[in-house]
């Protein structure tokens, strides 16, 4: 999903169709503090 909205971003796009549905940066912001807060969580069950 990143890497496409990152594709489409370097186009000129401001949003990109992804797996059917449209994806802008609301989403795209949505998904990496996703991925961020998972990241944490597995540093904290690390430890």
């Amino acid at each position: 999903l990143l890497v496409a909205f990152d594709a489409a971003v370097k186009a000129g796009e401001g949003a990109v169709a992804f797996e059917g549905k449209m994806i802008d940066l609301p989403i795209v912001i949505r998904a990496q503090r996703l991925l961020e807060r998972a990241a944490s969580w597995k540093k904290t069950a690390a430890a």
